[in-house]
């Protein structure tokens, strides 16, 4: 079964505290896609990161 992911974008300022990968150690860039797993729902939970809205024109543009 495949797992279910999203694209996520940091919240927080750049001078403030990074949301790290919990695999690679980097830092969450805007647009990268995650896992839907308990770290990432846990950072969205508290406000730590957001999911991205994709744009709908381009949906169906395709």
């Amino acid at each position: 079964m495949p797992q279910t992911t999203f694209k996520l974008e940091p919240t927080k300022a750049e001078t403030e505290a990074l949301v790290l990968d919990p695999i690679t150690k980097k830092p969450l860039k805007e647009g990268e896609t995650k896992p839907k797993n308990t770290f990432w729902m846990a950072r969205i939970a508290e406000g730590d990161v957001r999911i991205v809205k994709e744009n709908i024109k381009n949906k169906e543009k395709k």
